[in-house]
């Protein structure tokens, strides 16, 4: 499994709802080419998050590790920038819950 760290805020792209997320990226970033071919061939991505995500379902401190998901789909926009989709993947201890209401 590859792995992904979701830090950034959610103005900066990763729309958060705990066992789903989306994740705006700029086209040609590295970790791009690493999603597209873990949503070819379905493999799992690690996923990491980070207290400076705006999210409630990020850590109060430090980091997280949050278990397996999979990119489900992946979406270019008109800017050319790219979205992908994730879910979390079944038979995994639950999430935390979140710190506030998730919106």
């Amino acid at each position: 499994a590859a792995s992904a760290s979701s830090s950034s805020s959610s103005a900066s792209g990763v729309e958060d709802r705990g066992q789903r997320f989306t994740l705006a990226a700029g086209e040609g970033r590295v970790h791009d080419s690493w999603l597209q071919v873990a949503l070819e061939r379905g493999s799992a991505v690690r996923v990491v998050r980070s207290q400076r995500l705006q999210s409630a379902w990020a850590p109060a401190c430090g980091l997280r590790y949050d278990g397996l998901y999979r990119v489900v789909r992946m979406e270019r926009a008109a800017d050319g920038s790219l979205r992908f989709d994730f879910r979390r993947d079944g038979a995994q201890p639950p999430l935390p819950p979140p710190r506030r209401r998730p919106p």
